[in-house]
């Protein structure tokens, strides 16, 4: 399945109440505005504790304030007094030209949107250290982050792209936290590292950047308490994914997984030693030679597999017990890939006990659905279609084997198009 490049995982709604992060402030370039102790012409708010000073009204009628009387900068260039912006803030070519006016701002309560305007016309962010919401950028014209070299935290969400002319992410290395880092359509040629102590991550959305060839940056990032999601997608010249073992291994849950059309990946290192996953896609891989890395995982929630053919077999999959969802090929009307072209039976899968739901759709040299000798039943619906090279002799025997018949195509309920990850938002 290609989903949209802007999805957002339903499970991380919860994240932003219950995740724990480092304060902003905890490190030495701390240059938060500590509201308790802000100048005299301020109060604090009794609904959401931010203090309140000077207000303003948007254009669009959105009331935002700000708050003076914070310490001098840590960070960036020096200022006496900084201050912070409450209310969501747009940062765009049509409205400013420069930011100089936000040369001592360290923190915004609410999200910031940056569009159209290059490092030098962002230079005025370099003292920003919190954004208490979401950061996006986009735009034709910025190359490097460098302006918010000194962000440490954005409690939500950071989105960069479309940025077609943006290569340098190293402007992020003080990042200590964020909970979903999106790249999306941008030139980057590397992930950044984020800072040493960088945890919380519940989403990666790697999508679209055509100069990237390896997620080694991912390699020092942290997981949140709720486990993660990994979408890496359309990114021509990715020939390594091995970056995100570290990632994948510390998530707390079993981390789900997404590598849908890569034309240039080797190879599925990078999941190596995981025992137990989430959904699972591994669509589109033309080069990828087997799924060896894959020789320890034990149970998934569901797993697809589709347009790789040089898979040969599913003999890495022996450890594997149970399975949700396993689909080799893909019958949904929507999705774009067909099976595995390699594959002529299902051996391999000689551990498999429990399955909730099967689909082997377009697996043109399959012969046989012999090799899952100790799956006894599968619990849920199982479709079996366009595989030209299996008589139906072979499916009579399988359907003899679980104790049930194959759903078909007239079938609403059928597998081909209702699938676990349905609910899931595109």
């Amino acid at each position: 399945m290609f989903h949209s490049p802007y999805c957002l995982a339903a499970l991380l709604l919860a994240l932003s109440a219950c995740t724990a992060r480092p304060s902003a402030g905890d490190s030495a370039g701390d240059t938060t505005t500590d509201t308790s102790s802000s100048a005299a012409s301020t109060s604090m708010d009794p609904i959401d504790g931010v203090a309140t000073g000077s207000a303003s009204t948007t254009e669009a009628g959105s009331s935002t304030m700000t708050i003076p009387g914070g310490p001098p900068s840590m960070c960036g260039p020096p200022c006496d007094e900084t201050w912070t912006h409450v209310g969501d803030l747009y940062i765009g070519d049509l409205m400013y030209s420069s930011t100089d006016e936000f040369k001592c701002m360290t923190r915004v309560v609410g999200n910031l949107d940056i569009s159209d305007l290059d490092q030098a016309q962002l230079s005025g962010l370099r003292n920003l250290v919190s954004i208490e919401g979401s950061l996006s950028i986009l735009g034709d014209t910025l190359t490097d982050l460098s302006p918010l070299s000194c962000l440490e935290e954005v409690t939500w969400q950071i989105q960069l792209g479309p940025a077609v002319n943006l290569t340098d992410l190293s402007g992020l290395d003080s990042l200590r936290f964020t909970q979903i880092f999106a790249l999306l359509y941008t030139a980057a040629t590397a992930l950044p590292t984020f800072a040493p102590d960088f945890a919380g991550l519940g989403q990666a959305d790697i999508t679209g950047n055509p100069e990237l060839v390896d997620l080694d940056g991912a390699a020092t990032w942290k997981t949140s308490d709720e486990g993660v999601w990994t979408i890496v997608r359309d990114n021509e010249s990715l020939k390594s994914v091995a970056g995100l073992q570290p990632l994948l291994a510390s998530s707390p849950t079993p981390p789900h997984v997404w590598l849908e059309n890569l034309p240039a990946l080797e190879s599925l290192a990078g999941l190596e030693g995981l025992t137990a996953l989430g959904h699972v896609d591994l669509v589109w891989l033309p080069l990828v030679p087997d799924l060896a890395p894959l020789t320890q995982l034990k149970s998934v929630a569901a797993l697809t597999l589709g347009m790789m053919p040089l898979i040969q077999d599913l003999q890495p999959l022996s450890q594997l017990e149970s399975a949700g969802l396993l689909g080799l090929g893909s019958c949904v009307q929507y999705d774009s890939w067909f099976g595995l072209d390699g594959l002529t039976s299902l051996a391999g899968l000689s551990s498999l006990t429990t399955l909730d739901s099967l689909m082997v759709v377009d697996n043109e040299n399959l012969m046989t659905l012999a090799g899952a000798d100790k799956l006894t039943s599968v619990s849920g619906s199982w479709s079996v279609d366009d595989n030209p090279a299996l008589h139906s002799s072979a499916i009579d025997a399988f359907a003899a084997q679980v104790g049930s018949e194959p759903c078909w195509r007239d079938d609403p309920e059928c597998i081909c198009y209702h699938r676990p990850d349905d609910d899931i938002p595109h």
